[in-house]
């Protein structure tokens, strides 16, 4: 599979999924990479937004559940980017 049919690829699985379609970058280096959704790019964790813990009712507090209290996003592994083809 070349890159034109992956990129097709993608798109098409995003739209099926209704999610948005895949953001394409490079870093400094030249690699060229996808921008991870659920972080948005951030690299940090969407539920608990980077600090590990959940508020869990009013004065107590949980280690989050998404990120096992990283902090990071499980997606990405805290890079906020997918190697593209």
């Amino acid at each position: 599979m070349d890159r034109k049919q992956y990129e097709d690829m993608s798109k098409l699985m995003a739209r099926k999924m209704g999610a948005h379609e895949p953001e394409y970058f490079s870093l400094p280096d030249g690699t060229r990479v996808i921008k991870c959704q659920p972080c948005e790019g951030s690299g940090v964790c969407d539920r608990c937004h980077g600090k590990g813990k959940e508020k869990n009712g009013l004065f107590s507090s949980q280690t989050c559940e998404l990120c096992r209290g990283t902090g990071e996003c499980r997606a990405c592994d805290g890079e906020g980017w997918f190697k593209s083809l």
